[in-house]
């Protein structure tokens, strides 16, 4: 383009940036727009004009712009502030009718659960639990029926609280993602056993004494459990409407906005916590001071949700909200022919993950699927017992721990020889898909890919049976083999030689470069262990509580299915994270390779010359 048309094309862009510097009020977020642009314009300049003025010129706008950013850059006290005051209540605001919804459909909850409540004598029973019903008549005939609000101490019983109810109001926002319907359905269920939980009182004669004690904490926490469905509607918005986005942009636009929503509730929760541990407990202060404090708890959630909003509506926010930047879909190249560092590799084994998420995800389903039936069949403990991991809440990563039912021989005598099976599948399905994104052109045969699968059955053996063996030496030592094991069974599908070979290569280039492959694997297993976390924590226990909802059994029907469906589930989530873990440890292998064999600098050594440029591009 010649110097002349550049300048024509962006001196209107230009004069409106000077009039911006000129009556700028300080915005630094519109300050930070002009000097992406202008520094855009600046370098195209310098690549094509660098003797001409506009260079000198655009020069000058930057250093303007650039001053003007570090002279009004905020504080971080002035950011809290505009986040509180300003920020927060226009995402409020903005997301008004996900607000209404939520409030809507707990009030709602709450007259059902009230109304059933009403209706059936047992239902508080169901929705509260036969021991908590009981506990709560004996405190009633004791002469004392808010006496669970007693029975620990301050500290503890605050403690757990909040656990908690940061646990029920995140569950609420995460199942948001599954097109809102999941915070509806959480929402619907609490408001149920609110309204239950109040009626159960007022059925016994205490309406007064329980009102002034459920809401002294609830008027908080309630609301707060209101907020947080709101925010997993948000959420959930973004892939029911997109709009002009594709469907993960647009997700990803309200997810960030759900979670701002989210984080302006946690200091809300702790003090509900706090006030239910502390001061929920003194049932003998007077009931005026008792209604006074609720009614500033409602008031003051009222004023700052729903009038200050709007108020701030009608006076113009300060800053309005940009829109999030989604940058544009770009084909990430993995680095088949570059060393990579561990991170590099991290990176590359979630590309590989997500694109082929579908196929990983229904090949780990299958192998989940299958193990279940074997292992149920030949052991009616499964069946008739209900698992450890079921009841033990609080233990962390129990898809971890419970591995033993799959890799040793408790409960019957195919679950290693499972494991070999399903470990080898997954094995071969990642070097299946590493060595096509390689070299999309490449075709594989059946009787060699045959071949390969019989040989990686050897390879995943003595991984399976160390761990099988189950002493805390042998887990580490199955462990340090994992990177190994990948390696070894890439080897066999991508150079096609036998496992004799095989081994002797990745013997090689393996014990060369174990700092590099114990980083990565590190990595890894520490973002694999994390997911797996988050999902025993959370995941199970909200998945069976729905279901719960969904379905009703008999105690010891439900007990079973309970088991076949956790087991399905630890088996599936379990083999995700095996396939997350080959994907990187296939990568290695190109890292390692390169290492050793430079094929990939060999390659831009022989490209030198070949390729001619004008000013650092090329020629066409």
């Amino acid at each position: 383009m010649r110097e002349t048309n550049f300048i024509e094309q962006n001196k209107a862009k230009w004069r409106e940036f000077e009039g911006v510097l000129d009556t700028s009020q300080g915005d630094p977020d519109q300050l930070n727009d002009l000097f992406i642009q202008v520094t855009d314009d600046l370098s195209y300049s310098r690549s094509f004009y660098p003797n001409r003025s506009v260079r000198v010129y655009l020069n000058g706008l930057g250093q303007r712009i650039f001053g003007a950013i570090y002279k009004v850059r905020r504080s971080p006290w002035r950011q809290l502030a505009n986040f509180w005051l300003d920020e927060l209540p226009q995402l409020i605001h903005e997301s008004k009718q996900a607000f209404r919804l939520s409030f809507f459909v707990f009030v709602v909850s709450m007259l059902i659960g009230g109304l059933s409540c009403a209706m059936d004598e047992n239902f508080a029973s169901i929705i509260l639990g036969d021991e908590y019903v009981m506990d709560t008549l004996d405190s009633i005939r004791a002469g004392d029926p808010m006496a669970v609000y007693k029975a620990k101490g301050e500290f503890s019983m605050s403690f757990v609280i909040t656990l908690n109810n940061l646990y029920v109001t995140l569950l609420i926002f995460v199942l948001g993602a599954f097109f809102s319907v999941g915070s509806i359905s959480v929402l619907i269920y609490n408001g149920i056993m609110v309204g239950a939980f109040q009626y159960f009182f007022i059925k016994e004669g205490y309406f007064l004494d329980s009102f002034l004690t459920i809401w002294t904490h609830g008027s908080i926490e309630v609301s707060c459990i209101v907020i947080a469905g709101a925010a997993g509607i948000t959420m959930g918005q973004g892939l029911v409407f997109p709009g002009s986005y594709s469907r993960m942009q647009s997700f990803q636009r309200t997810a960030r906005r759900g979670i701002k929503i989210l984080m302006s509730i946690a200091p809300l929760i702790i003090l509900a916590g706090f006030i239910e541990g502390f001061l929920t407990r003194l049932t003998e202060t007077p009931p005026l001071i008792r209604a006074s404090f609720i009614a500033v708890c409602f008031l003051f959630m009222v004023v700052y949700f729903v009038w200050y909003p709007r108020y701030k509506a009608r006076l113009g926010f300060e800053n309005p909200i940009p829109d999030v930047r989604i940058p544009p879909d770009q084909a990430q190249m993995i680095g088949f022919n570059r060393i990579q560092s561990s991170v590099e590799l991290f990176s590359d084994a979630i590309f590989l993950y997500k694109k082929h998420l579908l196929r990983f995800s229904l090949t780990s389903m299958m192998a989940a699927a299958v193990c279940c039936a074997v292992l149920m069949a030949s052991s009616d403990d499964l069946l008739n017992a209900p698992l450890p991991i079921y009841f033990d809440w609080i233990k962390y990563l129990s898809t971890v721990l419970s591995t033993h039912i799959l890799f040793t021989f408790i409960y019957g005598p195919f679950g290693p020889y499972l494991c070999v099976i399903a470990l080898a599948t997954l094995l071969f399905e990642v070097s299946l898909k590493l060595s096509r994104e390689e070299r999309p052109d490449l075709k594989h045969k059946f009787w060699p890919k045959l071949a390969a699968f019989l040989q990686i059955l050897v390879v995943v053996s003595p991984f399976v049976f160390l761990f099988a063996w189950f002493e805390w030496y042998s887990v580490f030592m199955a462990v340090a083999l994992l990177p190994f094991t990948g390696l070894w069974g890439m080897l066999l599908l991508r150079e096609r030689i036998n496992i004799f070979r095989a081994f002797k290569r990745a013997w090689g280039v393996f014990f060369s470069s174990l700092g590099r492959s114990f980083s990565a694997l590190l990595l890894l297993l520490s973002t694999g262990l994390l997911v797996l976390g988050v999902f025993d924590y959370f995941g199970l226990k909200a998945i069976l509580n729905l279901l719960s909802m969904v379905v009703s059994f008999e105690p010891e029907t439900m007990a079973v299915v309970n088991n076949i469906i956790l087991l399905f589930l630890h088996f599936f989530i379990l083999f995700l994270f095996f396939i997350l873990l080959f994907a990187g440890m296939g990568l290695l292998y190109y890292t390692l390779i390169e290492i050793h064999e430079a094929k990939g600098l060999r390659q831009k050594l022989q490209m030198l010359g070949q390729s001619h440029k004008i000013r650092g591009l090329e020629r066409e």
